[in-house]
């Protein structure tokens, strides 16, 4: 098949005479197949030994790759219905060529699930949750959490900016979240993990 860049089908459309809002309808949908095709991995960042990835999928939404000192990893699957399966004993090459695959859900049943690697089904995730928190980190938002651990600032992808060993009272925080709001920066609190 040959792969035409959009610029190339709307030229193709309007050099056709095709004008109908069904065929554009269609157009669309044709350059959003081809562009996804190579392309299904949205956002991904790795954090405290998580490889977090979302996934533009119709079957699979989000998952997290559990580094530990084996070769072997924890995999967590959160598909688009919220449910959610934890994967364990997964080669790192299973899951990078997991990842990266055009298709998860394909994917995932071609690699993992025929793998015959031992699962369990876990709690339903917050699918909204997911996708609000994907949302924020796509537009550059930080993180912070402010416990007994001290105050901790966080970017997007997960890496720590800034770090002090004590708790900030409220005034300083939001002094801190008012300056950065000035220079185009969101700051909210750390989301508690599904």
């Amino acid at each position: 098949m040959t792969f035409f860049t959009g610029a190339k089908l709307l030229k193709y459309a309007v050099c056709a005479g095709f004008k109908t809002k069904k065929y554009f309808k269609g157009l669309k949908r044709e350059i959003k197949r081809q562009v996804f095709k190579y392309m299904s991995k949205l956002f991904g960042y790795y954090n405290d030994n998580v490889d977090h990835t979302w996934y533009d999928s119709s079957n699979v939404l989000y998952t997290e790759c559990i580094d530990t000192d084996e070769e072997r990893k924890i995999l967590k699957v959160v598909f688009s219905n919220g449910s959610q399966y934890q994967y364990k004993d997964v080669p790192v090459m299973d899951y990078l060529v997991f990842r990266e695959d055009a298709s998860q859900g394909k994917a995932l049943n071609r690699i993992i699930k025929s793998g015959k690697y031992p699962y369990e089904k876990l709690e339903n995730a917050n699918v909204e949750l997911l996708k609000e928190e994907l949302n924020y980190r796509m537009a550059g938002g930080l993180f912070y959490s402010n416990d007994e651990n001290g105050f901790t600032l966080n970017g997007s992808n997960g890496t720590e900016l800034y770090h002090k060993d004590t708790m900030i009272d409220e005034e300083t925080l939001d002094m801190i979240a008012t300056i950065l709001k000035g220079v185009g920066v969101s700051i909210k609190n750390k989301k508690v993990e599904n």
